[in-house]
């Protein structure tokens, strides 16, 4: 039986949160449409998380639809409302809890990992 993936979260990308805020308070509609679209975050963690989570079932698109449905506690980081260390642990647990099979809610066959 495969283990279960054990991704960390990587170290905050500061200034990549610089660059999202002053896009933010320069042009609000742009920059929350930065926001929700998700992939200025879902990509860099992609590749720190994409390693772990591609074999345990999860791939590029699911990641980017779970990344996309957790934008309003990533606003609040970018915002500094939020810790990277609050927001990316959420994120990270949310992406875990819906890998298919045990340990997952995500649905369809279950399977060892």
């Amino acid at each position: 039986m495969k283990r279960p993936p054990d991704p960390t979260v990587p170290e905050e990308p500061a200034e990549l949160r610089a660059r999202t805020r002053a896009l933010v308070e320069e042009a609000p509609d742009r920059g929350a449409a930065l926001v929700d679209a998700a992939t200025w975050i879902a990509d860099p963690l992609w590749e720190c998380w994409g390693p772990a989570l591609e074999p345990a079932g999860m791939d590029r698109e699911q990641f980017l639809r779970v990344v996309a449905g957790y934008r309003r506690e990533l606003w609040l980081w970018v915002v500094g409302e939020r810790t990277w260390a609050q927001s990316a642990s959420g994120l990270l647990g949310r992406v875990l809890r819906r890998l298919p099979g045990p340990g997952g809610t995500a649905p369809g066959p279950s399977r060892p990992l």
